[in-house]
């Protein structure tokens, strides 16, 4: 089963029609709807990953306040960014008033920024933009985040020998590529180390202070094994 975290990446880039209506809110309200849909598009990862338990008793899906509501009165709220964790909640408040505005889910911090899957954002518009996108935003943009009851943790197995575009065989590599896609890093699942794999593995390496060789040697994958747990 996929985490709330790898449903919402595989959608980025999903846009609504030219009408406003997305297959969130028609999975949601039962027909077509150009509502707004960010907290709708968490609703519909938590589905699909078979996570709508952990939301027991939060009323509105729709509503983003709501989020805030339950996830104070459940305890589960925790104020700015400190503590943030892969597969969190992110509430943002872009007008700087004392509710929430929009809800994503955060992926890491880069380069000081917050990023996030977002779904009903686009580049040129904070949270009505109507698209699913990876969203780089500034940390006083965000209210607080919501941390569920679990940690989004890759359960899959990575590779014990060294793979890269020399080295390897597919099963290793596909194990590699796996791990790329959980860390948000889509790529595909061929057992193919090229050129994108090794960009991407670079990426990684880079953000986790390694050297960016592009080879999954034993720091590399000591290195995914901490950060996947």
């Amino acid at each position: 089963m996929k985490t709330m975290l790898e449903v919402a990446t595989s959608q980025i880039g999903y846009k609504e029609n030219s009408k406003g209506y997305n297959k969130y809110n028609k999975a949601f309200y039962g027909k077509n709807s150009a509502l707004a849909w960010c907290g709708v598009f968490v609703w519909w990862c938590a589905k699909k990953s078979g996570k709508l338990d952990l939301f027991k008793g939060l009323e509105n899906f729709a509503y983003v306040p709501s989020y805030m509501t339950w996830a104070k009165k459940n305890k589960l709220y925790h104020t700015g960014t400190k503590g943030v964790s892969r597969g969190d909640l992110l509430l943002f408040e872009f007008d700087g008033d004392a509710g929430a505005d929009h809800i994503g889910i955060y992926e890491e911090t880069k380069n000081g920024q917050i990023v996030s899957i977002d779904g009903n954002t686009s580049s040129t518009s904070q949270g009505n933009g109507g698209t699913v996108n990876r969203r780089y935003r500034n940390k006083s943009y965000v209210k607080g985040y919501i941390r569920l009851g679990q940690k989004e943790y890759y359960t899959g197995p990575l590779p014990k020998k060294t793979v890269n575009k020399k080295t390897g065989g597919k099963r290793d590599v596909k194990k590699w590529q796996k791990f790329l896609c959980w860390y948000g890093k889509n790529v595909a699942i061929d057992g193919y180390f090229g050129p994108d794999t090794t960009a991407k593995t670079k990426t990684f390496q880079k953000n986790m202070g390694l050297l960016a060789d592009g080879s999954v040697g034993p720091k590399t994958r000591e290195r995914a094994k901490v950060y996947a747990k």
